[in-house]
């Protein structure tokens, strides 16, 4: 029923600042402002928008999906109310460009948008002729960031999270790290065929590790790190450039000016859905899981997340979980 991640909210302390950042030094595309959000669009994206900035303390307030229709809108509805959750039905027009949608909490405690309706970019060029997102390249600056990629999350329980997002919204795993005792410590996991659309780790609370993008190759990677070292954020950049192990993504990752971790991300596979998981052992995946090449992590990366603004979680949907 789940398509695609469509879109995120963030909480930040400083809008204009993050305007900066984001809009004159990075190259996402302001969509909409208001006097107390943005509304960002990336270079390939046709939605209007898939990253909202509101004023804050610094947060992760909601992470989105498309779902495939309206009914299976309302079939989610009816499971997570069985299941326990809250569950908020949310008016057309709520957000720019985003049709009714449900706002629900997770097991783990994570505010969830689900929408159907998502409103497109103008698609219609001259003379008839289809116009794509990425034709206006000639008018960016920037990097810029092709699309939202994945959201990285920290919960409690992995196997538990993975019983809800596996077993009843038919999430399936891309890889994962396991410990001796045969519990899941991370994984990956998606509804589209790249490597994830959401990544999990086992943490002592919830929170966001990262919140990232895809850039459209690898020498973009670079590109970021000199784009934000000559606009004046060379000190934001924490960790790579690298190759994951895991995903065979080249990355690199840095704060924005409220703290939220970013990563660009490029290369990653495609892979049918049906497929295993690809399973590391803890130390597998600290030998060459976590990097293929690259430098070595600094404890930021290790400890540092964002907030999550929550509510209290769903015990009994985290019980039902494998």
């Amino acid at each position: 029923m789940i398509t695609r991640l469509s879109h995120t909210e963030l909480a930040v302390d400083d809008l204009d600042a993050a305007e900066q950042f984001y809009v004159q030094v990075l190259g996402f595309t302001m969509a909409h402002r208001t006097d107390d959000a943005l509304y960002l669009r990336a270079a390939e994206e046709f939605d209007q928008w898939s990253l909202k900035l509101s004023v804050g303390a610094p947060a992760l307030r909601w992470f989105g999906f498309r779902v495939a229709s309206q009914h299976a809108l309302d079939a989610l509805c009816d499971d997570h109310r069985s299941l326990g959750s809250t569950v908020t039905e949310i008016d057309a027009g709520h957000e720019p460009g985003l049709g009714r949608g449900l706002r629900i909490t997770t097991p783990d405690g994570f505010r969830l948008h689900l929408v159907h309706d998502v409103e497109e970019v103008p698609l219609s060029g001259a003379d008839g002729v289809p116009r794509h997102p990425m034709r206006d390249t000639h008018a960016q600056h920037g990097v810029p960031p092709a699309r939202i990629h994945h959201v990285n999350l920290r919960v409690r329980d992995v196997d538990a999270s993975l019983g809800y997002w596996g077993d009843r919204l038919g999430f399936s795993t891309s890889e994962q790290v396991t410990d001796t005792d045969g519990s899941t410590r991370l994984a990956w996991i998606r509804r589209s065929h790249s490597t994830h659309d959401l990544a999990l780790g086992r943490a002592s609370s919830i929170g966001m590790h990262h919140l990232a993008y895809a850039v459209t190759d690898p020498a973009a990677v670079l590109r970021v790190c000199d784009v934000l070292a000559d606009g004046g954020y060379a000190d934001s950049i924490e960790f790579g450039p690298g190759r994951h192990g895991v995903t065979n993504a080249m990355t690199v990752y840095a704060f924005d000016p409220s703290g939220h971790r970013l990563e660009f991300f490029a290369g990653d596979y495609v892979r049918d859905r049906d497929r295993p998981p690809l399973t590391w052992t803890a130390d597998a995946y600290a030998k060459a899981g976590r990097l293929w090449w690259g430098p070595l992590p600094p404890t930021s990366f290790l400890e540092h997340g964002s907030a999550v603004e929550a509510a209290e979680p769903t015990t009994s949907g985290l019980e039902s979980g494998r």
